[in-house]
């Protein structure tokens, strides 16, 4: 009965789970996955082990539905989160709309596709791991390991871009407005200003401008002869994010360089871009002799401080708010 558990085996187990009309069972001999007709349909007279045939693991719709609901609870990206949410508590239709909604978005339908096969075959290795039990061996891992965790990353493509060059940017694209040009520079300028409004979101609307201002005028331009602007496209030559930043040779000849924005789509988060990007960056740099990396990071793009943190980098400097009113009114007021 013992047989072992290969990467196409698991394919045919996982292809027989999900089909709903059709029952399947393993047949431990040869090893592969059949219909259970085809033991009925055995030549008169043939005799075969009761323990040849086994049912595979237990798949049923509501296992498809909570699969569904453990990929949203997962989805990093906010528009497509919500949207998947609300067809699953529509009750009609949920699986057809599901692949619907997941069609628009190829990159967010093969994250789903990826996280899904990983489910099942965990989900196949842990019944393969039940039978071993009972064989006396010892578990054993997945025989194609995490490799689909990585594969959604290189439906993308990453390159330095000039700033003068035109970026395509999707016109499906609801999250933000679009810029009034598409020539890097002022696509960089345009999403800079979105991504900086984002983090400093809770501030008082006034502060937020007059930091942007402030900000804008301390920066090189990203058409500026110092700029490197590095530009993450979809399978079909779209926008999904970039990373801008300054490369400047110091009076001593040493290279340093400072990131001014890192800024991924809305409907493209979750994917590990804006680390890609910085990985990437990081690696050029290096490349053209840059010995020191500065990285401002503003409001609420703190979260980014553990993807820096955890990449070596080691804070420099914080921007501290006071609230001057809140002060003078405790310290200098005397109480009525």
């Amino acid at each position: 009965m013992e047989f072992q558990l290969t990467r196409e085996l698991i394919d045919q187990i996982m292809f027989g789970m999900e089909n709903q009309d059709t029952e399947f069972v393993l047949d431990t001999e040869e090893p592969r996955v059949i219909k259970i007709q085809e033991i009925s349909d055995q030549p008169d007279g043939t005799e075969e082990p009761d323990d040849r045939y086994i049912p595979l693991p237990e798949w049923r719709s509501v296992d498809g539905y909570n699969l569904m609901e453990k990929f949203v609870a997962s989805l990093h990206n906010p528009i497509y989160r919500e949207i998947l949410r609300r067809i699953l508590a529509s009750g009609k239709g949920v699986f057809r709309q599901f692949k619907d909604a997941l069609k628009e978005k190829k990159e967010i339908e093969r994250l789903w596709y990826h996280f899904k096969e990983r489910e099942m075959r965990s989900r196949v290795v842990e019944w393969y791991n039940l039978l071993r039990e009972s064989w006396g061996l010892a578990h054993v891992g997945d025989p194609e390991g995490d490799e689909t965790d990585a594969l959604v990353l290189t439906d993308f493509t990453f390159s330095l871009t000039d700033p003068g060059e035109q970026v395509e940017i999707s016109t499906e694209s609801e999250s933000v407005a679009p810029p009034e040009s598409n020539t890097t520079s002022d696509v960089v300028l345009h999403f800079d200003e979105i991504g900086f409004m984002e983090c400093m979101a809770e501030q008082p609307a006034h502060i937020v401008r007059f930091l942007l201002d402030r900000r804008r005028r301390l920066l090189t331009l990203p058409d500026a002869p110092t700029a490197r602007i590095l530009v993450a496209r979809t399978p079909v030559n779209e926008l999904a994010g970039f990373l801008w930043a300054d490369l400047s040779e110091l009076p001593d000849g040493r290279m340093v360089s400072c990131l001014n924005q890192i800024y991924v789509l809305p409907e493209f988060r979750g994917l590990g871009l804006a680390r890609t990007l910085f990985t990437r960056f990081c690696s050029f740099a290096y490349e053209q002799k840059a010995e020191t990396l500065l990285i401002e990071v503003p409001g609420a793009a703190a979260f980014l401080l553990g993807m820096f943190e955890a990449e070596g980098a080691s804070p420099h400097s914080q921007l501290l708010q006071l609230d001057i009113t809140d002060w003078y009114r405790e310290n200098v007021e005397l109480p009525v």
